[in-house]
């Protein structure tokens, strides 16, 4: 028994660890650390609220939340999580015949890098394929170029800055139910970025589950440093994305708070356009399907496509 689901146009499958054939363990997805299991689980629940009845029936029987059980048995090996390629009768993928193992055969979630992409099939960066029980010293990429060498150890065990001081968090209040995945917010790195919580991050919006009304973006495993806080508009053809600056020394929390309003809130707007001549607000309606033409000291900024 599995369960597929999609973040970001990839496929994945949740299988339980009775299911860790050799097909399984070459392509399950390596979750290393409870921040990496949180935030995977976060996307997977946002991105999949139409599958909440089968996954309530896929998981085991518990009294906890759809989120805390699926971190409780990712984090026990309860519950693996693989790339799901064709399923056959066992629920384990099937690897692509006739494709490199770390060559890439189709789209892939933009939260692994090609180094972690070749560790999920146990390529090194040689291209020589490993044997899955062998221990090896990998690399892993951060988003700013840095890279730790993570070896056989645990790599919650790699950071030289203890955990009491990464138990703070950034949490951004978005109005209304925010269905909008292509926009993130991302905040800087500090101290060159050398230690887990000091690394640039960048996170999706959420749904609240608990209060209707609003949805988050949540950095978590932070220092008690303010951090500077950009809004990063995804654009389409060879152009970089768009970095609006929203917040310089964005203040942290303790990770136990939680408030009715959150110091930042984001309201998201639509632009309309009047329908006639008069120019009145109570005759105005969204823009129909073309180009917004921005215009910043008179000269033009950007073009916005209404889709």
């Amino acid at each position: 028994m599995s369960f597929r689901f999609t973040i970001d146009s990839q496929v994945y499958d949740l299988v339980t660890s009775s299911q860790s054939g050799a097909v399984v363990n070459q392509w399950r997805v390596p979750l290393r650390s409870a921040h990496e299991i949180r935030r995977f689980v976060d996307n997977l629940l946002e991105q999949n609220h139409h599958q909440a009845g089968e996954l309530q029936r896929f998981l085991v029987a518990t009294d906890q939340s759809p989120k805390e059980a699926l971190i409780e048995q990712i984090q026990k090996g309860q519950l693996l999580v693989q790339k799901g390629y064709v399923s056959h009768p066992g629920g384990a993928a099937r690897a692509p015949q006739g494709v490199s193992r770390h060559k890439k055969s189709g789209p892939q979630s933009s939260i692994y890098s090609d180094s972690m992409l070749k560790q999920m099939a146990n390529v090194d960066d040689t291209g020589n394929t490993s044997g899955g029980n062998q221990t090896q010293s990998r690399q892993s990429s951060t988003s700013d170029g840095q890279t730790s060498n993570s070896g056989s150890q645990n790599p919650n065990q790699l950071a030289n800055t203890p955990k009491s001081d990464r138990q703070y968090k950034i949490c951004i209040e978005i109005a209304g139910r925010a269905r909008c995945y292509k926009q993130r917010l991302e905040i800087n790195p500090i101290n060159g970025g050398k230690q887990p919580g000091e690394r640039r991050q960048t996170e999706r919006v959420r749904l609240d589950h608990r209060v209707p009304h609003r949805s988050l973006v949540a950095f978590d495993g932070l220092p008690n440093v303010p951090r500077d806080l950009t809004l990063v508009i995804a654009t389409s053809g060879a152009t970089s994305d768009i970095r609006l600056p929203l917040v310089n020394a964005h203040p942290t929390s303790n990770k136990s708070t939680d408030k009715a309003e959150w110091d930042t809130v984001l309201i998201p707007v639509k632009p309309l356009a009047y329908i006639n001549k008069e120019r009145k607000r109570q005759q105005a309606d969204l823009l129909q399907p073309g180009y917004v033409y921005v215009f910043w000291n008179n000269k033009l900024w950007r073009e916005l496509e209404v889709n």
